[in-house]
């Protein structure tokens, strides 16, 4: 089992991200970002649509940034299988972490 914590962030306004996470049923806790704070200090603004790169971090439990993929299209990101391989490096390295 890894020991995992996904977290999605919205541009939307609180409520509009409520109801897409309902409607789509996302099962972990996404957030808004309204204001954009973290979406500037992270990754980077497509002008042309008026919306963030869709992206992906990952980091270790101690905030290393260890992984960093952001794209032009939402379908360019790793899919599960690569993002499992990239957690379970994190988790093999931390043996102090690990469950295995």
């Amino acid at each position: 089992m890894l020991d995992a914590e996904i977290l999605g962030v919205s541009f939307d306004n609180l409520d509009e991200t409520r109801n897409y996470a309902k409607e789509t049923g996302v099962m972990f806790p996404l957030l808004s970002d309204e204001n954009m704070e973290a979406t500037e200090k992270f990754t980077h603004q497509d002008e042309a649509r008026k919306a963030p790169y869709p992206s992906l971090f990952i980091t270790d439990r101690f905030g290393v940034l260890r992984y960093q993929k952001i794209v032009e299209e939402a379908d360019e990101l790793p899919d599960v299988k690569e993002v499992l391989s990239w957690l379970l490096l994190i988790q093999t390295e931390c043996p102090e972490c690990s469950h295995l």
